[in-house]
């Protein structure tokens, strides 16, 4: 972050993002003209919103008309990505302070014109919105929640279509080398095992990407599939699974009512 308070330079993306210099996980250059970001490149390469438009948008793999619901934006990357897929409208609720203001900054220097961003809790905004949407984008979510069971729930009920990518829990290999505690839950009556563990790095530190509580539940890819069907999205297609993936296994999944 700049070290003082005012910037005396020509205002321009450069100097925005410079209120974060050093701290940015995605590359903006590959986007705009600007230097010192990351080197995730989640604006042009990463795929994940490009494959949930083609397994849960229109006949023509796009999102024209479509009102998306976003969990977790990060940095804006799958947002800007989204609204060049045609997305009418996109909700993206952020509870990470920096991210947040990362995207409200992402969203003046790439002109993001369909997005709105919000700041605070998902579960929070998940229970209480009066809102319907045509497909929910929950991309490296689940697997940073205390209580991933409870948020699918809600999914459920807020959208016919939902697209994710997560980390889970797998007993052979892909784990991240962290010991987890089994913990088996009942909650509104879905039966299923949550493996627990902590973070053990700096929650407030810039580069922390986590949750925002102190413990974090993986699910088995079975019980994550078991637990959309459970709730109503019962057409689920896993659509890519890497099972031994030594930061722990992923898959992404397509969720639908029909």
């Amino acid at each position: 972050m700049v070290d003082q308070k005012f910037e005396l330079r020509y205002p321009s993306p450069q100097t925005a993002v410079d209120i974060f210099a050093g701290k940015w996980a995605s590359d903006l250059s590959k986007v705009c003209s600007i230097t010192g970001t990351g080197h995730m490149d989640l604006f042009v390469a990463d795929e994940r919103p490009k494959v949930a438009a083609e397994a849960l948008g229109n006949e023509d793999g796009r999102l024209d008309g479509m009102r998306i619901l976003e969990l977790g934006p990060m940095e804006a990357a799958h947002s800007y990505q989204l609204e060049r897929l045609g997305a009418a409208s996109i909700v993206a609720i952020e509870t990470n302070v920096d991210a947040f203001l990362k995207c409200l900054i992402v969203k003046e220097i790439l002109d993001l014109k369909k997005t709105r961003f919000m700041f605070g809790d998902a579960m929070e905004f998940l229970t209480k919105t009066q809102d319907q949407f045509d497909m929910v984008f929950c991309s490296g979510i689940l697997y940073h929640l205390k209580d991933p069971i409870a948020v699918i729930k809600t999914i459920c009920n807020l959208t016919d279509k939902c697209f994710v990518w997560t980390h889970y829990y797998n007993d052979a290999c892909g784990n991240n080398e962290i010991t987890r505690t089994r913990r088996h839950v009942n909650n509104w009556g879905f039966d299923a095992d949550y493996y627990e563990a902590e973070y053990h790095q700096d929650r407030n530190g810039s580069d922390f990407w986590g949750g925002n509580d102190e413990v974090r539940s993986w699910m088995t890819l079975c019980g994550i599939v078991d637990c959309f069907k459970y709730f109503g999205l019962k057409k689920v297609n896993v659509l890519r699974d890497e099972p031994a993936i030594w930061v722990g296994a992923w898959a992404s999944l397509a969720a639908s009512r029909r």
